[in-house]
């Protein structure tokens, strides 16, 4: 359901786990939007326009984050298992601290709980 605050409180739950230093992904569907991946440190303008308007405005807010240092990643796919196996991974080389968030809650089954 759109127009709930969704996006205002995954950023913000963003927000805070990369100040305290966690490296951070958000999987999103992407309204009508093709699959990309895009994350802070390797700015690509080609990748920006694939983005939905959204996700769009969360990479460019995120980027002001205090934590620079940090890696944050936006998955905008439909398959939000895939995501998580993308992001799993990254983390699993990375063995830093992360975390994973789901724009749209637990609404779908398809993740696992």
């Amino acid at each position: 359901m759109g127009g709930t605050g969704k996006t205002p409180v995954v950023r913000a739950i963003a927000e805070h786990y990369l100040n305290e230093d966690y490296n951070v992904a958000i999987a999103s569907r992407g309204i009508n939007k093709e699959a990309v991946t895009i994350d802070n440190l390797h700015r690509n303008e080609s990748l920006m326009n694939k983005l939905s308007d959204e996700n769009r405005e969360i990479l460019e807010l995120l980027n002001r984050a205090k934590s620079k240092s940090k890696k944050f990643i936006i998955y905008q796919n439909k398959n939000r298992k895939y995501s998580l196996s993308l992001f799993i991974k990254l983390i699993v080389k990375s063995n830093q601290k992360s975390v994973f968030i789901l724009d749209d809650g637990l609404q779908h089954f398809s993740c696992p709980r």
